[in-house]
């Protein structure tokens, strides 16, 4: 499945959008791992929500930079 068939499935009302640049906390590269962690605050879930797996579910979508940004001025527009 890929995102649009899942937004289209769950609907354009029950998603929410949040940049994770606009909410970091911190990133820090692992190169014994070979990744990067990244840190976010949100207030869509609290730590009772993780626990429990109760809540809204998140989930990142990696979106090439220059496509993004087109987007986002073809919206301003």
């Amino acid at each position: 499945m890929n995102i649009s068939n899942l937004i289209n499935r769950v609907g354009d009302e029950n998603v929410m959008y949040q940049s994770v640049q606009g909410s970091l906390v911190g990133v820090k590269d692992k190169k014994r791992e070979g990744d990067t962690e990244v840190t976010i605050a949100t207030t869509q879930i609290n730590a009772n929500d993780v626990a429990c797996n109760t809540g809204k579910v998140g989930i990142i979508v990696w979106i090439n930079r220059d496509s993004y940004e087109k987007a986002l001025n073809k919206s301003e527009q």
